[in-house]
C-alpha cells in the first residue's frame, strides 16, 4: 500500500477516534424502562428504578471480569454504574435537544453496519449473538444501537454545516508531505482537497460534540435515594 494511503488512513482513524469513543462509552449502557419498583435514582428529573440500577452493576461487574482482574469493589462498582447512567442520560439529551431521531429502518441499517465493521462478524444475528457473549443483555442490545445511530445522524447533520478553509486544507497537506519518505512521489493538492475536507469536517464536528457533552455532564442533576 502506498504511504500517502497509510498516512490518510491514520488521519482518517484519527479523526474518527473519538466519535467511535463516544459510541463505545455510552454503547450498551441502558435505557430507563417502566417499572413499579421504587425509584433509586434520579437523573435531571429521570427516574430509575432498583432494576435499572442493577442492570449496570451487574454490566459493569461482567466487564470488570471479562477485560479486568474482577478486583472492584461494590463502592467502585457502584459508582461506575452510575455514572454510566449519568452519561447516557446525557447523550439522549444531547441528541434530543438537537433533533435527532432515529427510525427502526435506521436501527436495523446501523445493525448491519456495526456487524460488518465487528471482526468475525457478517450478519446482524452474528452481531447479537457477540454482544450476548461479552456479556450484554439482548433487551438492550436494539436500544442502545438506537443511540449509536443518533450519533452517526448527528454527524451528518454537522458535516453539511462545517467550512473548511484553504488554510486549513494546505496544512494538512504540507503534513502529507512530511509523512513522505524521500523516495516517493505526492498527490497533487488539487487531487486530494475532497479528501481532506472530510477528515478536517469530521475532526471538528468531533471536537465539539466531546466539548458540549463534557459542558453538559458537569452541569447533570444526580439524586441517589435510599
Amino acid at each position: 500500500m502506498k504511504k500517502y494511503l497509510s498516512f490518510f488512513g491514520l488521519l482518517f482513524v484519527a479523526a474518527l477516534i473519538a466519535a467511535a469513543f463516544l459510541i463505545f462509552v455510552f454503547f450498551f449502557l441502558g435505557e430507563e424502562r417502566e417499572v413499579e419498583e421504587d425509584v433509586a435514582l434520579i437523573i435531571n428529573g429521570r427516574e430509575f428504578s432498583g432494576e435499572d440500577l442493577d442492570l449496570y452493576r451487574r454490566m459493569v461487574a461482567r466487564e470488570d471480569l471479562r477485560e479486568g482482574d474482577g478486583d472492584m469493589s461494590q463502592e467502585e462498582i457502584e459508582e461506575e454504574a452510575i455514572n454510566r447512567i449519568v452519561r447516557r442520560v446525557v447523550l439522549e439529551e444531547y441528541l434530543e435537544d438537537s433533533g435527532i431521531t432515529v427510525t427502526d429502518e435506521g436501527v436495523k441499517k446501523q445493525m448491519r453496519y456495526l456487524a460488518g465493521e465487528t471482526p468475525g462478524v457478517e450478519t446482524v444475528e452474528e452481531f447479537i449473538d457477540y454482544q450476548i457473549k461479552r456479556g450484554y443483555f439482548y433487551e438492550e442490545i436494539e436500544k442502545e444501537v438506537r443511540v449509536a445511530r443518533g450519533i452517526k445522524k448527528l454527524i451528518e447533520m454537522h458535516e453539511e454545516q462545517i467550512e473548511i478553509t484553504e488554510e486549513e486544507i494546505e496544512g494538512m497537506y504540507q503534513s502529507y508531505l512530511d509523512f513522505l519518505e524521500e523516495d516517493e512521489s505526492p498527490r497533487e493538492l488539487e487531487d486530494m482537497k475532497e479528501e481532506i475536507k472530510e477528515i478536517l469536517k469530521e475532526q471538528k464536528i468531533t471536537a465539539e460534540m466531546i466539548n458540549n457533552l463534557e459542558e453538559r455532564r458537569e452541569a447533570v442533576e444526580v439524586i441517589i435515594l435510599d
